[in-house]
């Protein structure tokens, strides 16, 4: 004769991590005109602003990115007259 002593259940616990995966989305056109501009690669200049890359050369690349990108987006945020 065996005897439980515990009680056996089973819980769902949920997780407590989330699952949604952090996307860095970058412009392509500003990408090509950054690689252009140093003589790299798009995937370099990628590496460089996910900051997997380090050095002066990545400084700088992430410089002109983030300089091509708020003169980008502050075109795009200009109002047109309306008439």
């Amino acid at each position: 004769m065996f005897i439980y002593l515990f009680k056996q259940t089973e819980q769902i616990i949920p997780m407590s991590k989330s699952t949604d995966k952090k996307i860095n989305r970058f412009d392509a056109k500003i990408i090509n005109k950054v690689a252009d501009l140093f003589n790299v690669s798009t995937r370099y200049v990628r590496m460089c602003l996910k900051k997997e890359r380090h050095g002066k050369t990545a400084e700088s690349i992430i410089k002109q990115y983030n300089l091509l990108n708020t003169k980008v987006q502050a075109a795009m945020n200009i109002k047109k007259p309306t008439v």
